[in-house]
């Protein structure tokens, strides 16, 4: 039975929510399952697009458009709840996965932030901390997931939530909660999750039940989109849509793909490093396969050049593709064509949803 990783940083907790909101730099996605954790039901989807700059690195930039967006989306799909969960990214989070004697477990979580101060690079007067325990009931050292936030980031979505007109019940993060969706989808090998979204790509390695690696690196669907733009001297949002709609008829497709070529060899040469700097950091790992998932996905062609250059399997995550949902009322073919950019959101409604049925 898919088990999942408590939501963390539970900061905001009132009620739990099984409405799920994660803010990207180009969408902001909502979720809303129902159900039991061995079959969920998905009972809205939805995603608004946001301009360039609204968000950056995880800041929200742009306030006013932001809050104007999420409102919008949560009038349309009509949630059931005004209480939700959110899911944060970027430089202002911190994960690290270690271990302690296990002695130190009567002095947790008190004495976290001795123990934190050795892996933050922040202040601990300004971040949130939290942590998670894979193995509270075995012998040896605890293995603990540590988990800090920036206080002001936190806050700061928090509110931009509260000004559209909902309740943040929990701030989750975005690599755990893709890591309760590879759980329920895949089951528990291990296997190395590669994240494509707009801004940056994250590579988190899935092991023992959780991430025991994360890397950010700046590089996504944007910048690649802003290459063919230069590429063919057409506008931003052309350039967006023929990178994933673009026909082999098309006179520009060979130079698209010269460009999207270029692009895959960066991707693929910084999840190569990923692995290798994991595994010399925690000797051999119980990889399985590589899976992709995020919006920058599915840009042809990327899934066969994975495929080429790594030494593993390589697949596409369907977060959604096991759901139970009513057609009649949700379009089929949206839900499998966004399925694969609401992996951070399902996470976040699981956890959730295996919360309320313990």
């Amino acid at each position: 039975m898919f088990s999942g990783l408590a939501n963390l940083l539970k900061i905001f907790k009132r009620q739990r929510s099984l409405v799920s909101i994660d803010m990207g730099s180009r969408y902001i996605k909502l979720l809303e399952i129902e159900g039991s954790p061995e079959a969920p039901r998905l009972r809205s989807m939805g995603m608004a697009t946001l301009p360039l700059g609204a968000i950056v690195d995880g800041i929200p930039k742009q306030r006013a458009v932001i809050k104007e967006r999420l409102e919008a989306l949560i009038n349309n799909l009509k949630v059931a709840s005004k209480q939700v969960s959110l899911a944060i990214s970027g430089y202002s989070v911190i994960i690290k996965r270690i271990n302690l004697p296990r002695e130190r477990e009567a002095d947790l979580p008190e004495g976290l932030e001795e123990e934190a101060e050795s892996y933050i690079p922040f202040d601990l007067e300004e971040v949130y901390l939290d942590h998670h325990l894979f193995n509270p009931r075995q012998s040896g050292n605890l293995d603990l997931l540590l988990v800090a936030a920036r206080r002001e980031i936190i806050d700061e979505y928090s509110s931009l939530a509260m000004e559209a007109g909902v309740v943040p019940s929990v701030i989750g993060v975005d690599v755990l909660s893709l890591s309760n969706t590879y759980e329920f989808c895949q089951g528990s090998n291990g296997a190395a999750l590669v994240d494509i979204g707009a801004s940056k790509m994250t590579v988190s390695i899935w092991s023992k039940g959780g991430p025991i690696f994360v890397r950010d690196v700046a590089q996504g669907g944007s910048q690649l989109t802003s290459d063919i733009a230069k590429a063919l001297d057409i506008p931003f949002e052309e350039a967006e849509r023929l990178k994933i709609t673009i026909s082999p008829q098309d006179q520009r497709f060979s130079k698209i793909r010269e460009v999207v070529e270029e692009a895959q060899k960066r991707w693929i040469k910084e999840v190569k490093k990923a692995l290798e700097f994991a595994k010399v950091s925690f000797g051999d790992l119980d990889i399985s396969a590589v899976y992709l998932v995020g919006g920058s996905a599915r840009i042809k062609g990327l899934l066969e050049s994975f495929r080429q250059g790594l030494d593993f399997e390589v697949h596409l995550l369907d977060p959604l593709a096991s759901l139970e949902a009513d057609f009649q009322k949700i379009d089929e073919d949206y839900v499998r064509q966004a399925s694969i950019q609401m992996g951070v959101c399902l996470g976040s409604s699981l956890a959730n949803l295996i919360t309320e049925e313990s």
